[in-house]
């Protein structure tokens, strides 16, 4: 008996929500298919009179691949340390590579664990050396004795590195490049 006379309200009650959901967002689908029409419609336009470039070969590209390449094979190279600020470099050494920041990682900086009851969530992952790595502008190099003895330079200013034999020109204060690193495909 009490549903009986409770339906009414029910009915009122739910075609009240169902008419204020309509209201919220009737109006607006038609808009937003009105812009998304006229954006397609111009974006169509672009692509006709001024079609994405097609090329064979792109410097661009190449750039990133001769970049990658001299940085996967350690290429012989130069780097100057400087200081903001101070016109001379405080440090110069033969390297090999290419700078890598410290807050480069190896592994994933990242874990996705799961708890009881709740969803995954992600959560910063230490490095193999134990470590979280946070921010920081420092830079690592690896510097090369005239021996041949490859050490680890850190430093947290500015760092220039020349893929090549290079020197600092005290006179023009200038990095100046003696030998030039050739890059080739493969090893």
């Amino acid at each position: 008996m009490h549903i009986i006379r409770r339906l009414p309200v029910l009915a009122v009650a739910v075609t009240a929500v169902t008419f204020l959901l309509a209201g919220c967002t009737s109006s607006r689908p038609g808009s937003i298919a009105n812009d998304q029409r006229n954006t397609n419609s111009q974006l169509d336009r672009y692509q006709k009179n001024q079609p994405i470039p097609a090329a064979d070969w792109s410097q661009y590209r190449q750039t990133l691949i001769d970049v990658e390449l001299a940085q996967i094979h350690g290429v012989a190279t130069t780097s100057f340390f400087f200081n903001l600020g101070t016109d001379n470099p405080i440090k110069t050494c033969p390297s090999i590579g290419y700078p890598v920041p410290t807050t480069a990682q190896l592994t994933n900086p990242d874990q996705v664990v799961a708890a009881p009851n709740t969803q995954a969530a992600t959560i910063g992952q230490a490095e193999p050396n134990g470590a979280y790595n946070g921010p920081s502008s420092g830079t690592y190099v690896v510097c090369v004795t005239p021996s041949g003895t490859r050490y680890i330079s850190y430093w947290e200013g500015d760092v220039q590195t020349e893929g090549g034999g290079a020197r600092w020109n005290r006179v023009t204060g200038m990095i100046e490049l003696d030998t030039a690193t050739v890059i080739t495909k493969g090893r």
